[in-house]
């Protein structure tokens, strides 16, 4: 017998490594004993069943010398496997697959050691070439542990995923579940190690020793996704490094979401103990719109919160980006650290939500997992940003919000397209300053300073206006209500005349809720205190209080509600109801008429007037009143005004500064708009004209007649009483049976005037010194009529007419009228003016009295 054959059943077990337990589910070796070449052939593996397998051979020969060896003494070996699959789930975590393996040595029992002369294998057409030693030993704590010496290089190029499968458990497995996780491709070649695993490294709870392991590569065509929520890194090309306990990548090249990136690393500064912090990081260039992609991305995730439309941007990029997490196998976000520091250059791209376009940008990006800080210069519209400077803070210490400094030089119409409505009040140049914060555009709070100096400004209803190059400005706060709407604090604004202070509070929808101005001075229009807010029924109410207040640019807002008789700035107020309540020292009104100690209640509906008293007292105490619309005193909402110095009334309400002295009286009623409608009889007594110029061009066409308008444009002239019924609708006043009686002169008159087209149509008849031209004669019954024709005419007397504007019309006057006594006069009038009907109580337009026709007055003239 020269030869022994047989097979060995190995049963099954558990056993236990670093990884943790697992089970060997028996096993199979099969192989024979050549006495006579004392070879020892072992030509069949099986572990497991099918899961471990080798294929080919293991011979060693002088096999007896193993047992026989002493100290120094080694007996050889050699092996050969045609294919090895190895699936060791204790010591590497996927099944390793080898061919071609040829391998010898000698194993020393004596040394206790195993030494492998050379061996070489091939794997995924790479190739390796190694030499090594196996041996145990006592570790420091006493127990005995292997040790591992090798040399080793890898020939050709190796699959990176599949060069994972040889990285044994135990060797830093945090790092190892995490690179293999983040791996997704890549070419390995001129990979050399060198190993010195000695026993107290295997015994050492902190790892090993750097000098234990020193594996070095090359990798190109890398693929690696460092976080599961951010484009990978692709065509990486570099080096590594793989140590005892640490592992360093340098990336020389790659793409990273269309970026090119130089500079790469991927360190991992220890194995043991775990949680030490992986770092992958470099250097990229590229669109401006790649690199804001970035930002886009898990875990920055700052979509909601750019100012730009990332789909808009454009413009060239360059940052460097570190990012760090602890190496364990489930790290939430808090826990990440990363830094940013780049230059984004000639950005350009449409602003969020604005219809605004951003160009010229030139900004720095750096920030790190707390905040990410974009600042620089940027052209938006036409306006130049100088001053930028935004931060998003991202960190887990709180909510999430942008803190923002802007400063700038902003155009006008810049501001309205960016959501500041300033464009209806001021054009040109203004200087913005606002430090906040928010989320995004949502402001929650800032500090504002505008520059009012190279801005043209007229507010609504022009009760303050700046030309540009007068020096003025504001300053603010803002925060965001819980109601989410804003509150406006600290208000300071000054310059050209004015001095504002207070608060103020907007709603969600940018309604005034309320407005505390503590003071309110404006050089010739203000010195008070002005509070708004909302009654019970939503609608505005406003109090003035103070020194003065000029109510002069809104008495054309409380009229009748008709377009053309709203005033510059008015149409955005003009449906907003109102209550409003005045008291104040001194009330400037039309023509730089002051009503002391004056009170004033109004109230508007859809723009137009619906109740309104005015109380006070003109120059010399003299009392003035007016009351019109539904009130406690006349529900029904009668018109009475009464006024002891008819001249100041005049010029108060209409601006005309023609009446000197009287007393007037008007009664009547008021329908309130729009179009509002008012119909009142008015009476002035003991009172004087000067500087009518319809009056004195009238008065210049009859010869007889130029020393009273020599008078009318001096002194003045007497009249002891005027008449009229008036009617007021649609920025219309039409008036009939009006006269002006006098010692000198009277006239009589109906028309009407269009105030907004200052257009002026009356005819009436002129009389020349009505006592000695016996116009007592018109109130006698049935003679009166046959010889003066009218009441307040005399027995001679010239028609008239008056057509155009105000100032200068046309006038037309009939001599020949003046010898026509009585009835016959009438011929030479002009024809017959249709009177307006009575509007309806429910009908809310109002027809207008037909025009005269054209040329009327010259009509009847020879």
């Amino acid at each position: 017998m020269n030869r022994f054959e047989g097979e060995a059943e190995i049963g099954a077990g558990v056993a236990v490594t670093e990884a943790g337990r697992f089970s060997i589910h028996g096993g199979r070796l099969r192989g024979r004993y050549d006495l006579e070449s004392d070879a020892l052939v072992i030509d069949q593996i099986e572990l497991g069943g099918e899961n471990t397998a080798i294929d080919g051979e293991v011979r060693v020969e002088n096999a007896s010398a193993i047992m026989r060896a002493g100290a120094g003494e080694g007996a050889p070996f050699q092996l050969r496997f045609a294919s090895m699959r190895l699936d060791l789930p204790g010591i590497f975590p996927n099944p390793v697959s080898l061919t071609n393996v040829n391998a010898n040595g000698e194993i020393a029992l004596g040394d206790r050691a195993i030494r492998v002369a050379r061996l070489t294998a091939q794997s995924d057409g790479a190739g390796a070439d190694l030499s090594a030693r196996l041996y145990w030993a006592a570790a420091p704590n006493g127990r005995t542990y292997p040790g591992f010496e090798m040399n080793a290089r890898l020939t050709g190029v190796a699959d990176a995923r599949k060069v994972m499968d040889f990285w044994p458990i135990g060797l830093g497995e945090s790092a190892r579940h995490y690179v293999f996780s983040a791996l997704e491709g890549g070419r390995v070649s001129d990979a050399v190690a060198v190993l010195d695993i000695r026993p107290a490294d295997l015994a050492a709870a902190n790892g090993w020793r750097n000098a234990a392991v020193d594996v070095r590569f090359n990798v190109s065509e890398g693929a690696f996704r460092f976080a599961p929520t951010m484009s990978p890194v692709t065509g990486a090309r570099g080096s590594g490094v793989l140590r005892g306990n640490r592992f360093d990548l340098r990336v020389s090249e790659a793409r990273f979401n269309n970026l090119h990136v130089t500079n790469g690393v991927v360190e991992v500064p220890q194995f043991k103990p775990s949680g030490a912090m992986l770092t992958v990081g470099g250097h990229a260039v590229g669109d401006a719109r790649n690199l804001i992609g970035v930002l886009l991305q898990e875990p920055l995730n700052l979509r909601d919160r750019l100012p730009i439309n990332p789909d808009t941007v454009t413009g060239h990029g360059a940052v460097t980006l570190r990012l760090q997490r602890p190496m364990r196998d489930h790290v939430p976000f808090e826990d990440w650290r990363f830094t940013i520091d780049g230059r984004v250059t000639n950005l350009a791209g449409a602003m969020v939500g604005r219809n605004v376009a951003v160009s010229n940008g030139q900004f720095t990006v750096s920030g790190d997992q707390r905040a990410v800080v974009v600042a620089g210069p940027v052209t938006a519209g036409s306006s130049h940003i100088a001053d930028v400077r935004w931060t998003e803070e991202i960190g887990a210490g709180g909510p999430a919000r942008s803190v923002y400094r802007i400063g700038g030089v902003f155009d006008a119409n810049d501001l309205e397209r960016l959501g500041y409505p300033v464009a209806s009040i001021a054009q040109g140049r203004i200087g913005v300053t606002v430090s906040g914060e928010g989320r995004g555009f949502d402001v929650d709070r800032a500090q504002v300073e505008l520059d009012l100096t190279h801005a043209a400004v007229e507010t609504p209803f022009r009760f303050w206006e700046k030309r540009a190059g007068a020096a003025a400005s504001a300053r603010f706060n803002v925060d965001r209500a819980s109601d989410g709407g804003l509150m406006f604090s600290n208000i300071d604004a000054r310059g050209a005349g004015l001095f504002a202070q207070g608060a103020a509070r907007l709603t969600q929808a940018g309604a005034l809720a309320e407005a505390d101005i503590s003071r309110l001075s404006v050089d010739g229009r203000a010195n008070a205190r002005v509070r708004a807010g909302r009654g019970a029924d939503g609608v505005l109410e406003v109090e003035v209080r103070g020194a003065m207040f000029d109510a002069a640019p809104f008495m054309d807002m409380a009229g009748s509600g008709a377009p053309e008789a709203q005033g510059a700035g008015a149409a955005a107020h003009e449906k907003e109801p109102l209550r409003a309540d005045v008291a104040v020292d001194r009330l400037r009104m039309r023509g730089d008429a002051e009503l002391r100690n004056a009170r004033v209640n109004l109230v508007t509906t859809r723009g137009a007037l619906r109740t309104l008293t005015v109380e006070g007292f003109s120059p010399g105490d003299r009392g003035f009143s007016l009351a019109l619309g539904p009130r406690a005193s006349d529900p029904s909402g009668a018109i009475v005004f009464r006024a002891e110095d008819a001249g100041f009334a005049v010029r108060a309400l209409t601006g005309a500064d023609n009446i000197i002295g009287g007393v007037a009286t008007a009664n009547g009623t008021w329908r309130p708009g729009p179009p509002s409608l008012a119909r009142f009889e008015v009476s002035i007594r003991d009172y004087e004209v000067v500087r009518v110029p319809a009056m004195a061009r009238l008065l210049s066409s009859v010869g007889s007649l130029t020393g009273l308008a020599e008078a009318l444009n001096g002194d003045g002239i007497g009249f002891v009483l005027l008449e009229a019924n008036l009617v007021y609708a649609n920025d219309r006043v039409t008036f009939t049976e009006g006269r002006m009686s006098g010692p000198s002169l009277g006239l009589t008159g109906s028309g009407s005037y269009e105030l907004a087209r200052d257009n002026l149509n009356v005819d009436g008849v002129v009389v020349p010194s009505p006592t000695l031209n016996l116009s007592f004669i018109s109130e006698i019954p049935l003679i009166g009529d046959l010889i003066a024709s009218r009441r307040g005419e005399g027995v001679f007397a010239m028609t008239y007419a008056l057509n155009g504007p105000a100032a200068a019309p046309r006038v037309g006057v009939n001599p020949v009228s003046a010898l026509a006594p009585g009835i016959f006069r009438r011929i030479f009038e002009p024809l017959v003016r249709t009177s307006p009907p009575p509007p309806s109580e429910g009908d809310g337009d109002v027809d207008e009295p037909a025009p005269s026709p054209a040329g009327g007055a010259q009509a009847g003239m020879p």
